[in-house]
Protein backbone atom coordinates (compact mmCIF):
# COMPACT_ATOMS: atom_id res chain seq x y z
CA UNK A 1 0.00 0.00 0.00
CA UNK A 2 1.70 3.18 -1.25
CA UNK A 3 0.58 6.12 0.87
CA UNK A 4 0.17 9.59 -0.58
CA UNK A 5 3.63 11.13 -0.89
CA UNK A 6 2.57 14.76 -1.02
CA UNK A 7 3.96 17.78 0.81
CA UNK A 8 2.06 18.89 3.86
CA UNK A 9 0.80 22.38 4.63
CA UNK A 10 4.03 23.21 6.45
CA UNK A 11 6.14 22.53 3.38
CA UNK A 12 4.84 25.55 1.48
CA UNK A 13 6.67 28.82 1.97
CA UNK A 14 4.21 31.69 2.03
CA UNK A 15 5.37 35.31 1.95
CA UNK A 16 4.94 37.23 5.21
CA UNK A 17 2.50 40.05 5.76
CA UNK A 18 5.18 42.43 7.05
CA UNK A 19 6.39 45.23 4.80
CA UNK A 20 5.11 46.77 1.59
CA UNK A 21 6.80 44.38 -0.85
CA UNK A 22 7.00 40.58 -1.22
CA UNK A 23 3.74 40.05 0.60
CA UNK A 24 0.85 37.64 0.23
CA UNK A 25 -0.69 37.59 -3.24
CA UNK A 26 -4.19 37.29 -1.79
CA UNK A 27 -3.93 40.69 -0.10
CA UNK A 28 -3.62 43.81 -2.22
CA UNK A 29 -1.29 45.53 0.22
CA UNK A 30 -0.49 45.06 3.88
CA UNK A 31 -0.82 48.01 6.27
CA UNK A 32 2.54 49.68 6.72
CA UNK A 33 4.07 52.96 7.82
CA UNK A 34 6.61 54.90 5.80
CA UNK A 35 9.38 57.04 7.27
CA UNK A 36 9.78 60.57 5.91
CA UNK A 37 13.00 62.18 4.82
CA UNK A 38 15.31 64.02 7.18
CA UNK A 39 14.53 67.70 7.57
CA UNK A 40 17.16 70.36 7.02
CA UNK A 41 18.82 71.94 10.02
CA UNK A 42 17.16 75.10 11.31
CA UNK A 43 19.17 78.17 10.33
CA UNK A 44 20.71 80.17 13.16
CA UNK A 45 19.54 83.38 11.52
CA UNK A 46 16.30 84.66 13.09
CA UNK A 47 13.32 85.13 10.78
CA UNK A 48 12.00 88.11 12.72
CA UNK A 49 11.54 89.69 16.13
CA UNK A 50 10.09 87.68 18.95
CA UNK A 51 6.70 88.18 20.60
CA UNK A 52 8.20 90.43 23.27
CA UNK A 53 9.31 92.98 20.69
CA UNK A 54 5.76 93.97 19.77
CA UNK A 55 3.87 96.76 21.58
CA UNK A 56 0.39 95.60 22.51
CA UNK A 57 -0.70 98.66 24.50
CA UNK A 58 -4.33 99.74 23.96
CA UNK A 59 -5.00 96.74 21.72
CA UNK A 60 -8.19 94.73 22.19
CA UNK A 61 -9.85 91.96 20.28
CA UNK A 62 -11.75 94.61 18.28
CA UNK A 63 -8.58 96.46 17.27
CA UNK A 64 -6.41 99.27 18.56
CA UNK A 65 -8.06 101.93 20.71
CA UNK A 66 -7.51 105.38 19.13
CA UNK A 67 -8.97 108.87 19.67
CA UNK A 68 -11.28 110.22 16.93
CA UNK A 69 -9.47 112.79 14.82
CA UNK A 70 -9.80 114.54 11.48
CA UNK A 71 -7.67 113.53 8.56
CA UNK A 72 -5.72 116.09 6.56
CA UNK A 73 -5.58 115.43 2.86
CA UNK A 74 -3.63 117.14 0.12
CA UNK A 75 -4.99 120.23 -1.63
CA UNK A 76 -6.81 119.55 -4.87
CA UNK A 77 -5.63 121.11 -8.08
CA UNK A 78 -7.87 124.05 -9.03
CA UNK A 79 -9.45 123.90 -12.48
CA UNK A 80 -9.18 126.86 -14.86
CA UNK A 81 -12.59 128.53 -15.12
CA UNK A 82 -13.94 130.07 -18.31
CA UNK A 83 -13.76 133.93 -18.50
CA UNK A 84 -17.49 134.57 -18.22
CA UNK A 85 -19.20 137.52 -16.50
CA UNK A 86 -20.56 137.00 -13.06
CA UNK A 87 -24.20 137.35 -11.94
CA UNK A 88 -23.81 141.00 -10.92
CA UNK A 89 -22.66 142.01 -14.40
CA UNK A 90 -26.19 141.58 -15.81
CA UNK A 91 -28.88 144.35 -15.65
CA UNK A 92 -32.01 142.97 -17.24
CA UNK A 93 -34.21 145.82 -15.94
CA UNK A 94 -32.43 148.33 -18.21
CA UNK A 95 -33.26 146.51 -21.44
CA UNK A 96 -36.78 145.12 -21.01
CA UNK A 97 -39.70 145.27 -18.66
CA UNK A 98 -40.26 142.33 -16.38
CA UNK A 99 -43.98 142.21 -17.37
CA UNK A 100 -45.47 142.15 -20.89
CA UNK A 101 -47.51 145.17 -22.00
CA UNK A 102 -49.79 143.16 -24.30
CA UNK A 103 -50.95 139.64 -24.87
CA UNK A 104 -49.19 137.40 -27.39
CA UNK A 105 -50.66 137.62 -30.93
CA UNK A 106 -49.93 136.24 -34.39
CA UNK A 107 -48.53 138.75 -36.94
CA UNK A 108 -49.71 139.01 -40.55
CA UNK A 109 -47.28 138.00 -43.27
CA UNK A 110 -46.43 139.88 -46.45
CA UNK A 111 -48.50 139.71 -49.62
CA UNK A 112 -47.49 137.13 -52.16
CA UNK A 113 -46.73 138.15 -55.76
CA UNK A 114 -49.43 137.48 -58.38
CA UNK A 115 -48.68 134.67 -60.84
CA UNK A 116 -50.50 134.41 -64.21
CA UNK A 117 -52.65 131.28 -64.65
CA UNK A 118 -51.40 128.39 -66.74
CA UNK A 119 -52.88 128.13 -70.26
CA UNK A 120 -54.70 124.80 -69.83
CA UNK A 121 -58.37 124.13 -70.69
CA UNK A 122 -60.95 124.01 -67.94
CA UNK A 123 -62.75 120.80 -66.94
CA UNK A 124 -65.90 121.78 -68.87
CA UNK A 125 -63.88 122.16 -72.08
CA UNK A 126 -63.58 118.41 -72.51
CA UNK A 127 -66.19 116.38 -74.51
CA UNK A 128 -66.62 112.97 -72.90
CA UNK A 129 -68.30 110.34 -75.16
CA UNK A 130 -71.47 108.57 -74.01
CA UNK A 131 -70.70 105.42 -72.07
CA UNK A 132 -74.03 103.69 -72.79
CA UNK A 133 -72.79 102.40 -76.12
CA UNK A 134 -71.80 98.74 -75.89
CA UNK A 135 -68.92 97.14 -77.66
CA UNK A 136 -70.04 95.32 -80.83
CA UNK A 137 -69.05 91.86 -82.07
CA UNK A 138 -66.96 91.32 -85.16
CA UNK A 139 -67.87 88.55 -87.65
CA UNK A 140 -64.95 87.07 -89.50
CA UNK A 141 -64.89 84.85 -92.54
CA UNK A 142 -65.08 81.05 -92.50
CA UNK A 143 -61.86 79.41 -91.57
CA UNK A 144 -60.44 76.47 -93.49
CA UNK A 145 -60.60 73.11 -91.73
CA UNK A 146 -57.27 72.00 -90.25
CA UNK A 147 -55.61 69.20 -92.13
CA UNK A 148 -54.85 66.19 -89.99
CA UNK A 149 -51.60 64.28 -89.99
CA UNK A 150 -51.39 61.51 -92.58
CA UNK A 151 -50.59 58.70 -90.14
CA UNK A 152 -52.27 55.29 -89.72
CA UNK A 153 -54.84 54.86 -86.99
CA UNK A 154 -54.72 52.41 -84.08
CA UNK A 155 -56.66 49.77 -86.04
CA UNK A 156 -54.04 49.74 -88.79
CA UNK A 157 -51.53 48.06 -86.52
CA UNK A 158 -51.57 44.28 -86.10
CA UNK A 159 -51.40 42.32 -82.86
CA UNK A 160 -47.83 42.57 -81.52
CA UNK A 161 -45.91 39.47 -80.65
CA UNK A 162 -45.32 39.33 -76.95
CA UNK A 163 -42.44 36.92 -77.44
CA UNK A 164 -40.39 39.77 -78.86
CA UNK A 165 -40.75 41.96 -75.76
CA UNK A 166 -40.88 39.29 -73.02
CA UNK A 167 -38.71 36.27 -72.46
CA UNK A 168 -41.64 33.89 -72.54
CA UNK A 169 -45.40 34.16 -72.56
CA UNK A 170 -47.19 32.68 -69.58
CA UNK A 171 -49.00 29.56 -70.78
CA UNK A 172 -50.03 26.17 -69.51
CA UNK A 173 -48.55 23.00 -71.03
CA UNK A 174 -49.98 19.50 -70.93
CA UNK A 175 -47.37 16.78 -70.57
CA UNK A 176 -47.53 13.15 -71.64
CA UNK A 177 -48.91 10.39 -69.46
CA UNK A 178 -46.33 8.72 -67.29
CA UNK A 179 -45.97 4.95 -67.36
CA UNK A 180 -46.59 3.19 -64.02
CA UNK A 181 -43.46 1.83 -62.41
CA UNK A 182 -43.39 -1.63 -60.83
CA UNK A 183 -43.46 -1.65 -57.02
CA UNK A 184 -40.18 -2.08 -55.20
CA UNK A 185 -39.63 -5.48 -53.62
CA UNK A 186 -39.65 -4.32 -50.00
CA UNK A 187 -41.12 -6.12 -47.01
CA UNK A 188 -44.39 -4.83 -45.69
CA UNK A 189 -45.18 -3.70 -42.17
CA UNK A 190 -46.27 -7.19 -41.20
CA UNK A 191 -42.91 -8.63 -42.11
CA UNK A 192 -41.24 -6.88 -39.21
CA UNK A 193 -41.22 -8.38 -35.72
CA UNK A 194 -39.86 -5.77 -33.31
CA UNK A 195 -38.75 -7.21 -30.00
CA UNK A 196 -36.86 -5.92 -26.98
CA UNK A 197 -34.11 -8.49 -27.44
CA UNK A 198 -33.40 -7.28 -30.94
CA UNK A 199 -33.42 -3.58 -30.07
CA UNK A 200 -31.12 -3.48 -27.03
CA UNK A 201 -29.25 -6.40 -25.58
CA UNK A 202 -29.40 -4.88 -22.08
CA UNK A 203 -30.67 -1.99 -20.09
CA UNK A 204 -28.52 1.21 -20.28
CA UNK A 205 -26.40 1.73 -17.18
CA UNK A 206 -23.44 3.66 -15.82
CA UNK A 207 -19.99 2.13 -15.51
CA UNK A 208 -17.78 2.75 -12.47
CA UNK A 209 -14.08 3.21 -13.15
CA UNK A 210 -11.44 1.43 -11.18
CA UNK A 211 -9.73 2.83 -8.09
CA UNK A 212 -6.72 5.03 -8.91
CA UNK A 213 -3.30 3.68 -8.04
CA UNK A 214 -1.97 5.45 -4.91
CA UNK A 215 1.62 4.74 -5.90
CA UNK A 216 1.44 7.06 -8.88
CA UNK A 217 2.53 10.52 -7.76
CA UNK A 218 0.88 13.58 -9.27
CA UNK A 219 2.91 16.00 -11.27
CA UNK A 220 4.24 18.87 -9.17
CA UNK A 221 5.78 21.80 -11.06
CA UNK A 222 8.53 24.08 -9.79
CA UNK A 223 6.12 27.05 -9.66
CA UNK A 224 3.80 25.36 -7.15
CA UNK A 225 5.89 26.52 -4.20
CA UNK A 226 6.24 30.11 -5.47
Amino acid sequence: NCGPDLPGPGQYTLPPLIGCKAQDVTIWRSPCYSFGRKLKEVSSKSAGPGPSEYTVTNVTRFGKITTPCAKLNSRKISKVLQPLPGPDAYCPELHMNATLTRAPAFPFGRKYSYKPPVGTPAPNAYTIPDGRRMKGCLILGKRSEPKGAETPGPAAYGTPKIDLTRKRVFSATIGSRKEPKPPVALPGPGAYSPSYNYVLPRVPGFTINGKPNPCIKPYVGPNDNN
